[in-house]
């Protein structure tokens, strides 16, 4: 039973973020991070983004909690 509400949780866990790979206007290489799922969770956000670009860190080109002009769940990096 333990097992089984571990894979449950990292199940959760996982679905409240996704990324993918995509291009940049300036054609450089950049993630999509899709935040709608889970609640809309930002901590879960910023923590596949973290993943994503691991120890190098990364720039938030759009999107975010804050955004005004792009997709309010979404969030677009670069890493560094």
């Amino acid at each position: 039973m333990k097992i089984y509400s571990m894979i449950l949780m990292s199940a959760f866990i996982a679905g409240c973020a996704s990324s993918e790979p995509t291009y940049l206007p300036n054609g450089a290489k950049g993630h999509s991070i899709d935040c709608s799922a889970g609640g809309r969770d930002w901590g879960g956000c910023y923590k596949m983004a973290g993943d994503t670009c691991g120890s190098k860190g990364y720039e938030i080109i759009a999107g975010g909690p804050e955004a005004l002009s792009y997709r309010s769940d979404s969030m677009l990096i670069e890493c560094k």
